[in-house]
């Protein structure tokens, strides 16, 4: 379920402490499932999951070039090829589906 642009900051912690799991994209809203101890996904691109990531979600990262993290270098466009295509759009739909059925058959949690 896309939430985006359709709950408050409020609603979506509240969210987040109602549901078994969730995948997300790296943004506040994965700094807040460590807050409130919930783990699930987290899908990174410009930015890296061994500097953003947390070690109770499964973080998915693609960085082929090691171009990344785009977001702590200056001279790199986070928009760039490296950082988009080579980045979070490499991640497939069935990569995240596999992944989450494995999250969801282990029940794996903190």
């Amino acid at each position: 379920i896309d939430i985006r642009s359709k709950t408050t900051v409020r609603q979506v912690i509240a969210l987040l402490g109602m549901v078994d799991t969730f995948i997300v994209v790296d943004s506040w809203v994965n700094h807040i499932s460590k807050l409130i101890n919930k783990s699930g996904i987290a899908l990174f691109g410009s930015s890296s999951a061994n500097v953003f990531g947390y070690d109770h979600n499964i973080n998915i990262w693609h960085n082929p070039r090691g171009c990344a993290p785009c977001i702590d270098r200056p001279e790199t466009n986070p928009n760039d090829d490296c950082c988009q295509k080579d980045g979070i759009n490499t991640i497939t739909v069935d990569e995240v589906i596999k992944t989450l059925k494995k999250r969801l058959d282990n029940n794996i949690r903190i």
